[in-house]
């Protein structure tokens, strides 16, 4: 949480809320980089392919479907890659997503390749619901 001095005195400004003194955390990360004198960067793997999404998975692969006033397409520090090969096969996250939309998603299926040792029943139930045509 920032400092009382870096998110400002509300007693200073009685409209204000607590929600609107607190900047986002990455805005305050962000500066303190700047004061260090760091560079920014991305987050993306050896092959150029972004691993950290800040929307859904259709949002990332469907071409076109984020607009070019869509603020991620200024934020990223590097051009958004769009289509399907936008992600990397070794994904860390997709945020604003529930649980079940990832794993359900045939593409999450067939585009990634990197699967962890799992134990050996986790792996045959995941066999069967595939045979079955269940998204498990």
């Amino acid at each position: 949480m920032p400092s009382k001095e870096a998110s400002g005195d509300l007693s200073m400004h009685p409209r204000r809320t607590k929600a609107d003194a607190i900047p986002p955390l990455k805005a305050v990360l962000g500066r303190c980089m700047e004061i260090k004198d760091r560079q920014r960067g991305g987050s993306r793997d050896t092959t150029g392919k972004e691993m950290f999404h800040p929307s859904g998975l259709q949002q990332h692969l469907i071409k076109g479907y984020l607009t070019r006033t869509f603020w991620y397409q200024h934020y990223n520090y590097l051009p958004p890659i769009e289509g399907p090969r936008c992600c990397s096969e070794l994904v860390v996250s997709f945020h604003y997503v529930g649980p079940v939309p990832p794993l359900s998603s045939p593409a999450m299926r067939c585009v990634f390749r990197y699967q962890p040792a799992l134990p050996e029943t986790r792996l045959k139930e995941t066999r069967e619901a595939c045979k079955n045509g269940d998204p498990k």
